[in-house]
């Protein structure tokens, strides 16, 4: 029969177990990035990260409305909002110098924002606005449209349990690390309204979709964003 000491013991053991396999679970779902048609480790990219901030940015396993890659685009944008400079240093300049675009002026502003960010509490899943952002995206890709069509039926199917309520929508490629980059780079966009909702710390809650659409982009991935009262 056990002692208290060693229940405690075995207790501690177990609970320390447990935590080890979920962050080996986290790196296992995330093991690569894709820059354009290179494979970059994901292991290399995040080893400075430390075991709490990539849980704290990742979307559990009971998130089963969202699939693998838009759970992953939350990841991304979540690594930014959690610590911006080490963000920088790992994973947006590795990405710049392979694109060759650290002078683009959107870059710029971006790493300095970034350099200069206080920690932001990480998106959390919700199933709300998944469904707003699906139902768009699916329109969207099957009618071979862009923008924000329907965007104030979409706010009021959420005010009543956002007080805030903004969209994000890409265009391109099913790539979660182009996806995520893409919006919080913001190129052409005067405002930079897609990086703004990414890292606003009163958007707290996010839904994100992607589906196939009839253009040459192949995909869009569709981002809604909700803020409590």
């Amino acid at each position: 029969m056990l002692t208290k000491n060693q229940m405690r013991s075995h207790s501690v053991l177990n609970a320390l177990y447990m935590k080890r396999i979920i962050f080996i679970f986290i790196l296992l779902l995330t093991a690569q990035f894709s820059f354009g048609q290179q494979i970059i480790s994901r292991e290399n990219l995040l080893k400075s990260w430390s075991e709490n901030q990539l849980d704290e940015a990742g979307v559990g396993s009971d998130v089963v409305f969202m699939d693998q890659d838009e759970k992953e685009v939350v990841f991304i944008c979540n690594l930014a909002r959690i610590n911006g400079p080490l963000f920088v240093q790992t994973i947006l300049d590795p990405y710049l110098d392979f694109n060759n675009i650290k002078t683009d002026r959107f870059v710029k502003s971006l790493v300095k924002t970034l350099e200069s960010q206080r920690s932001i509490s990480p998106l959390i899943a919700d199933r709300l606005l998944y469904q707003l952002a699906y139902t768009h995206a699916k329109v969207s890709g099957e009618k071979a449209t862009m923008g924000h069509n329907g965007f104030n039926s979409r706010f009021n199917k959420a005010k009543n349990a956002y007080r805030t309520f903004a969209e994000n929508c890409y265009y391109g490629r099913r790539n979660t690390l182009e996806i995520a980059l893409g919006l919080l780079i913001d190129k052409g966009e005067s405002g930079l309204g897609h990086r703004k909702n990414i890292l606003n710390q009163d958007l707290g809650f996010v839904g994100v979709a992607i589906q196939p659409h009839r253009s040459l982009y192949e995909y869009n991935c569709v981002m809604d964003f909700g803020g409590k009262w």
